[in-house]
């Protein structure tokens, strides 16, 4: 696979992190039309129980790690760019995954999550074997 296209697979993938993340993640418990959730109106009821730190933060990251992702990988030279990007990726999985499973233990009265977070870390794990496979492949005396 070429430099350009791993980058662009990269991309997309980090896109489609960044797009799962406006998808319904949960539904509120007592409304009666099913209303979902996206993860920001999720982060939202998770700070309203005074946790406005932690929604606030992984609001950040959820954002500004796949936009960083995105920048190393156009940025940064090729043995480093992709290492970055493992390692980023890697963080931004560990940030949605215990976020969420915060979230379903302390909104567990309230709202019921429905596992779309998943498609965000899977989304995630594409991109970091992406970086990994770029990282171990790269070839400084390729041209």
């Amino acid at each position: 696979m070429t430099r350009k296209r791993l980058k662009l697979f990269i991309s997309l993938a980090q896109a489609a992190a960044v797009a799962t993340l406006f998808l319904p993640w949960g539904r509120l418990s007592g409304a009666v039309p099913a209303s979902g959730l996206n993860a920001f109106d999720a982060a939202q009821s998770y700070g309203s129980l005074g946790l406005e730190t932690d929604a606030t933060v992984f609001v950040a990251l959820a954002c500004c790690l796949p936009l960083l992702t995105v920048l190393s990988v156009l940025f940064l030279r090729p043995r480093r760019n992709y290492g970055m990007v493992a390692c980023l990726c890697a963080l931004s999985i560990l940030v949605i995954a215990c976020f969420a499973t915060s979230a379903k233990v302390k909104l567990s009265g309230s709202v019921a999550l429905t596992g779309a977070h998943d498609l965000t870390i899977l989304a995630q794990i594409a991109s970091m074997a992406l970086g990994i496979y770029g990282f171990l492949s790269y070839d400084p005396n390729a041209g």
